[in-house]
């Protein structure tokens, strides 16, 4: 699994220019984040913080049900660190759900 760290990067920078694949892209990174969890948040925090950030509230509900898989896999395993990373995002979920 520590050889296909450095192709989440590519995930990433194709989400950058077109969220067409978001659905498939977030399925990738959850799978990844449940085979090597430590390197992906030491590697990608930042950058899955700001994509959660992002795509709330702007895409269909499966986008944000693949989106809810992801944070759960990783709130499960960093319950500290992911409050910190994902806090905005957490109150942008619940702003939506209220509609706010």
């Amino acid at each position: 699994s520590e050889a296909f760290l450095p192709l989440i990067q590519y995930v990433f920078n194709t989400l950058e220019r077109s969220s067409e694949y978001i659905v498939k892209a977030l399925t990738i990174i959850s799978n990844h984040i449940c085979l090597n969890a430590d390197q992906f948040l030491n590697r990608y925090s930042q950058q899955m913080a700001q994509l959660v950030y992002n795509v709330i509230g702007n895409f269909k509900p499966t986008t944000l049900h693949q989106m809810s898989i992801c944070l759960d896999v990783i709130m499960s395993r960093y319950p500290e660190q992911s409050a910190s990373l994902f806090g905005n995002s957490l109150r942008k979920i619940l702003e939506c759900l209220l509609g706010n």
